[in-house]
């Protein structure tokens, strides 16, 4: 994994995929595919090589990527954020993927501050 502005963080990698082809040709972003929901924390510090973390987890482990942004934000991670996703980012267009990166819209029909704000306060939902 090799150090950039802002990993995303996903499942599986018909995700991963579909992340770079829509980010292409950024340059400064790396997709980190993890094959299931688990990271474990040497792949935490590994992930933590970049400025930014994107949890982009499916929408059934929302809950647990919200508990790894708790638990690795500020101690490994510098900033991360959770995307609550309605489906897997492999069905989403790249333009909405591209967009999300650059905080201009949710992948929920909720204002991004608004899910920001349920989850600085506890609800994952």
């Amino acid at each position: 994994f090799k150090e950039c502005e802002t990993a995303v963080v996903v499942e599986d990698p018909l995700s991963a995929m579909k992340v770079r082809q829509a980010l292409f040709p950024e340059q400064n972003v790396s997709v980190v595919c993890l094959y299931g929901s688990h990271i474990s924390p040497a792949m935490a510090w590994d992930i933590g090589r970049a400025r930014k973390v994107i949890l982009a987890l499916d929408n059934d482990a929302f809950g647990k990527a919200v508990r790894f942004k708790q638990q690795y934000e500020n101690v490994v991670w510098r900033e991360s954020e959770v995307w609550k996703l309605n489906q897997d980012l492999k069905y989403e267009s790249e333009e909405r993927i591209q967009e999300a990166l650059h905080g201009k819209v949710d992948f929920t029909s909720r204002p991004v501050e608004q899910v920001a704000l349920r989850v600085s306060e506890g609800d994952p939902s």
